[in-house]
């Protein structure tokens, strides 16, 4: 199935040329779930997963420490993460597809982007990130379903229930669509505590219960004023950052001021500091 889309633009000289590019969609792409009974394909996900997870784009940039647990498995990752991720954090892109390569993981990487179910074709002007956000109507698919929904929602239709698929997103408004559009959505939280795996909660992005931060209160940073006073009577140290790249949870801050590192264990939401 071929998708051409025709524009024109005006050349340096003044001229006008039509550009016309094609996206070629297909109905064969693979799922790669063990439990499928319709694709041909040596399978990726196990016949034994409790779930197949499908994640969205902000997961793989807030939660790679927590995908590249050995505890988690069963994931499906749509192409369109991919992309976001090499065009924006390079980096990230090639820690994801390090996981995704590594076959006790069982990471699948689905071309939701080229099978003709999933794929949402832009609108003149829109962006990526646009697009992927208001969706539209796919076969017998919910309208206005964000990309990763529509794949979600693929996947828990294509497996006909033989196992749960869940959309994780720490995103409110992206589980609230995935709800209307029947698609179990959960926060990284919550997944990992259905895993069984304690230890991540330190690490896992808690979800957002809004859209904005109505609720939350955070401590006033010190005001130029009184950090420059604490450095001049030493109730305050400056030094450089150094995280241990072996433990996430484990830094250190070296300063002039003193003769000996200042250690830092734990995370975000709780930790030690040892002087």
């Amino acid at each position: 199935m071929l998708k051409a889309k025709s524009f024109v633009k005006r050349t340096r000289g003044g001229g006008v040329v039509k550009i016309v590019r094609e996206h070629y969609l297909r109905d064969d792409i693979t799922c790669g779930a063990a439990m499928c009974a319709s694709c041909m394909q040596t399978p990726v996900l196990a016949p034994t997963a409790q779930r197949v997870a499908v994640i969205d784009t902000n997961i793989a940039y807030h939660n790679m420490d927590v995908l590249a647990h050995p505890a988690v498995t069963d994931v499906v990752v749509p192409s369109t993460v991919i992309e976001e991720l090499r065009s924006k954090q390079p980096q990230l892109a090639s820690r994801l597809r390090s996981i995704v390569d590594d076959k006790a993981k069982r990471f699948f990487v689905f071309s939701n982007e080229h099978h003709r179910d999933t794929y949402i074709e832009a609108k003149d002007g829109e962006s990526p990130n646009d697009r992927n956000d208001r969706g539209i109507n796919i076969h017998c698919l919910a309208d206005d379903a964000a990309a990763i929904r529509v794949t979600a929602l693929w996947y828990s239709q294509h497996l006909g229930g033989a196992v749960p698929v869940i959309l994780i997103s720490n995103d409110a408004g992206c589980r609230s669509k995935a709800a209307d559009e029947g698609v179990r959505a959960i926060g990284t939280q919550e997944w990992v505590r259905q895993l069984g795996v304690p230890e991540l909660l330190d690490i896992a992005a808690p979800a957002d219960t809004s859209n904005d931060v109505q609720g939350l209160e955070y401590s006033d940073y010190l005001s130029p004023a009184l950090i420059e006073a604490g450095l001049r009577d030493g109730t305050l140290y400056a030094g450089v950052l150094h995280v241990n790249g072996d433990n996430l949870v484990e830094a250190s801050i070296s300063t002039d001021a003193l003769d000996r590192d200042i250690l830092i264990s734990g995370t975000l939401l709780h930790f030690s500091i040892h002087i």
